[in-house]
């Protein structure tokens, strides 16, 4: 009797839905809703009850309805024309709202999962692709335009990183799309060109800092050095410059941890502790880079001196 009466209440509200779905004026996203939960719910009762005949005809009379109120309105929102207008600190260029365009594919994508057979809407799909492309092509362009007038390399680094992730959208959607190629080419150039720039800054200032610092400098360096080759593997520049970084960085990080590993005549626990932390973490690096016996067993002393200080905190 419960089933009975669970399956009674899930038609009662899917035929409720179905037929306020169906009022003029209705506003497509509410429409859209009651198709979606009337069409859930006629499902839910036919899986309830397979031999059920309304729920059938429910299931499937709501499953064209809603697959027809997504495709329109899907189709409408992937058509926008509707342009975005630049805030005072972006590039001044009105662009593609490709954010309506991307929820009209959406919807689309989700009416061909209901009807996959219709080829009405498998093209309004592959258009609302191939629109959604290009706008999330030219938006890339633009923060490419906007990259000149960054005026430091984090900032010249992030909004390339946001162009190229959405260029790499753009071949998400349409793989092959040959602008977005295109611009996914100019960006890695560029991208690689701001790395090695930085790299180049840093490795030049490495003289005049510390050790701590010049490790920390060599090692941000070898980082773009290496994101750079491997945007731009054509460029044999860059694997040198590379290994001519870490070489310097490995004798950085030797002298460093040496230098960390010898105690002054007076310091307390937590001195001692940040000390033998600091040298366990540059022997680390150092293995990681050039792994060798003699690294190991500093790394080893100086973690068994580490424990024993942790002890002493511990029971202080």
């Amino acid at each position: 009797l419960e089933d009975v009466q669970r399956l009674h209440d899930e038609e009662e509200h899917a035929r409720r839905n179905q037929a306020e779905a169906r009022k003029r004026g209705q506003p497509a996203g509410e429409k859209i809703e009651k198709l979606r939960n009337a069409f859930e719910r006629f499902t839910a009762a036919q899986e309830t009850d397979p031999g059920n005949a309304e729920a059938q005809a429910g299931e499937q009379s709501s499953r064209d309805e809603l697959a027809a109120s997504l495709a329109d309105e899907g189709t409408r929102k992937s058509m926008s024309t509707r342009m975005v207008q630049p805030r005072p600190t972006e590039a001044p260029i009105p662009r593609p709202d490709y954010k309506e365009i991307g929820e009209g594919v959406a919807m689309l994508q989700d009416a061909q999962q209901l009807k996959p057979e219709d080829q009405a809407i498998q093209g309004a799909l592959e258009q609302g692709k191939q629109r959604l492309a290009d706008a999330l092509t030219f938006n890339a362009r633009v923060l490419m335009a906007q990259e000149n007038q960054m005026p430091w390399p984090k900032e010249k680094l992030a909004i390339l990183r946001m162009a190229k992730e959405l260029v790499q959208k753009a071949l998400d959607e349409v793989p092959g799309h040959q602008p977005a190629q295109e611009t996914l080419e100019a960006v890695n150039k560029r991208l690689a060109e701001v790395m090695e720039e930085q790299a180049d800054q840093l490795v030049q200032q490495t003289p005049q800092g510390n050790l701590e610092q010049q490790a920390q400098w060599l090692s941000q360096a070898l980082d773009f050095y290496q994101q750079a080759s491997e945007l731009q593997p054509e460029d044999q520049g860059l694997p040198q410059k590379a290994e001519e970084t870490q070489d310097q960085l490995e004798s950085a990080l030797s002298k460093l941890a040496d230098r960390l590993m010898k105690a002054p005549s007076k310091e307390s626990l937590e001195q001692q502790a940040a000390r033998l932390e600091g040298a366990e973490q540059a022997l680390n690096q150092l293995q990681g880079l050039e792994p060798s016996e003699e690294t190991s067993q500093k790394a080893e002393q100086v973690g068994e001196e580490l424990e024993g200080v942790r002890q002493k905190l511990s029971q202080q």
